[in-house]
């Protein structure tokens, strides 16, 4: 194909736009069968320059993309409307506040093992679930005091200890942010 054309793949995926000797190159309009879709131009088949991939849940990235990855400024917009500016550099993602992310990703959101490391001088390392702190975690503070423990929806949850400034721990116990028993003071 080349030129403009529409092309229909058997599992009901779609895409419509520019083509040159059969490799998608131009712009265009790639719908998946599952409701994701991307509008932007294609260099060689892979998204390049300026796009808006959407979620099958309505939530998007509009912003650069250079050899089919998130590339440079840009926003997420989540499926109820909140925006948040971002930039992507050499695999990082860097959110309008200054904060940085460097891990894995699941639907455009923060997924699996990453660091981030927050503008304010913090930095977490450790799990996350839909775009928030779950699972195993240490956050390090500006200040140099840690917790290390487990997280649930953002917030300290679990077993796990704080370290203060000059290395003292203590075990705790955390349910939705809130520290509920001190097993032991070291």
């Amino acid at each position: 194909m080349h030129g403009q054309g529409k092309f229909l793949w058997a599992n009901g995926s779609s895409y419509e736009g520019a083509w040159n000797d059969n490799v998608m190159h131009g712009f265009g309009c790639f719908k998946w069968a599952d409701k994701r879709s991307f509008y932007g131009t294609y260099v060689c088949g892979k998204k390049e320059g300026f796009g808006v991939f959407e979620h099958a849940d309505s939530s998007k990235y509009v912003g650069w993309w250079k050899c089919g990855r998130y590339h440079g400024k840009g926003y997420l917009e989540s499926a109820t409307g909140k925006k948040t500016e971002c930039e992507f550099d050499m695999g990082r993602f860097r959110f309008g506040n200054g904060d940085i992310y460097d891990g894995s990703w699941a639907d455009g959101e923060q997924h699996g093992y990453g660091i981030l490391t927050m503008a304010n001088g913090g930095c977490y390392h450790g799990n996350f679930d839909d775009g928030l702190k779950n699972g195993f975690g240490m956050l390090e503070n500006s200040d140099g005091s840690k917790y290390v423990g487990y997280w649930k929806n953002d917030m300290e949850h679990g077993k796990g200890y704080l370290e203060d400034v000059v290395g003292n721990k203590r075990n705790v116990v955390f349910e939705n942010g809130v520290e509920k028993v001190d097993l032991f003071d070291n």
